[in-house]
């Protein structure tokens, strides 16, 4: 763990409540220090993130920390819509057809039996996929599962299996503290 992870550690008490918020001055302090560490590292994506759910809204937001910029969201239940404004706040929320047209890097965070149905419905609208870099969190399916998407030129990427947390934002602390991966 680097000098600046540790300095991030010390600053930032876990939460007691479950779906907390980043919320005082030593998060946002810890945001700031994160920030300007990654514009030292010019290549940023723009991510979306379709199924804003703890994995979705929890990866969308260490990415968004690591200093990529998400730019759209999509959430079906009101917990998913509510867990995107606390963890994504500004970020537009709209369809899924949105989402890809506007990112580089989706992430698709969806329940694993809706995942297919997602791939082949988006290979269907003939959104534009050439290029862009699809990635899912599913236990159940590997990168298969985006075959239809992969046929049309997208990036297939499985990152899995992603336990889905109980807390955001203690997982999210805990997760960036322990992983350097989110530096793309």
């Amino acid at each position: 763990m680097d000098h600046e992870m540790r300095n991030v550690a010390k600053r930032e008490a876990p939460s007691d409540h479950d779906e907390g918020t980043y919320q005082g001055r030593s998060a946002s302090h810890a945001e700031s220090a994160q920030r300007a560490a990654a514009a030292d590292r010019p290549a940023r994506l723009k991510v979306g993130v379709v199924g804003t759910g703890r994995v979705g809204a929890t990866l969308g937001a260490a990415l968004a920390r690591a200093g990529h910029q998400v730019v759209a969201a999509s959430g079906v239940s009101a917990s998913s819509r509510a867990r995107a404004g606390r963890f994504l706040p500004g970020v537009a929320l709209t369809d899924p057809r949105r989402v890809v047209t506007a990112a580089d890097l989706v992430l698709l965070t969806v329940p694993d039996d809706v995942l297919p149905g997602l791939v082949a419905g988006l290979v269907k609208t003939g959104v534009r996929l050439h290029g862009r870099m699809l990635m899912h969190a599913s236990g159940r399916h590997g990168a298969t599962v985006l075959d239809p998407a992969t046929a049309r030129g997208a990036l297939p990427l499985a990152l899995h299996p992603v336990m889905s947390p109980k807390s955001c934002s203690r997982w999210l602390r805990r997760w960036l503290l322990r992983w350097a991966v989110i530096r793309l």
